[in-house]
C-alpha cells in the first residue's frame, strides 16, 4: 500500500473496523469457552469486513483453525437478490407503461403460471445445489463426503 494510502483517514477507519469486528467476535468466543482452534465455519452477511481475504473475520479465524470455511449466508444473498429482482421488475413495469415494447414484451413472459412454477421450484433445488457445489469445492472429496 501506497505512503499516502496508508496515512488516509478512511483507510485507517477500515482497518480500525476490521480489527474492531474481529476483536469482538474473539471476545464472544473466549467469554463462552469456545476454543479457536476448533472453529469450522463462520456464516456471515458477506461484507468485506467479515469475508476479506486477508483482514476479514473469516481470514483471521481461518489462521487460527486450518480446516474452518467461510460462507455468505444464503438467506442474506437471497434476500438481496429478492431486493434486486424487485427493484428490476419495478423498472419494468414502469418501462412498460411507459409504452417500451421490449419491456411489455418480458413482463408478459415473467407473468404466466409456468414462469412463476419454475421460479418457485428452483426456490426448492438451489439450496440443494449450494451444499452439493461447497461439498465439490473442497480439495479432499470423496465418495464418503457426497
Amino acid at each position: 500500500m501506497a505512503a499516502d494510502q496508508a496515512s488516509d483517514p478512511e483507510v485507517q477507519a477500515l482497518r480500525s473496523d476490521y480489527r474492531s469486528a474481529a476483536a469482538g467476535v474473539v471476545e464472544v468466543l473466549r467469554e463462552r469457552n469456545v476454543e479457536l482452534s476448533r472453529i469450522i465455519g463462520l456464516g456471515s452477511d458477506g461484507a468485506s469486513v467479515m469475508m476479506g481475504k486477508r483482514a476479514g473475520v473469516g481470514a483471521l479465524l481461518k489462521k487460527e483453525s486450518a480446516f474452518s470455511i467461510q460462507v455468505h449466508c444464503g438467506a442474506h444473498r437471497a434476500a438481496l437478490a429478492a431486493l434486486d429482482a424487485a427493484k428490476a421488475v419495478d423498472q419494468l413495469n414502469k418501462e412498460a407503461v411507459g409504452g417500451n415494447a421490449q419491456a411489455q414484451g418480458i413482463l408478459g413472459q415473467i407473468q404466466p403460471y409456468c414462469f412463476i412454477a419454475l421460479t418457485h421450484a428452483l426456490a426448492d433445488v438451489l439450496p440443494v445445489m449450494t451444499k452439493l457445489n461447497l461439498v465439490f469445492q473442497k480439495d479432499d472429496v470423496n465418495l464418503a463426503t457426497i
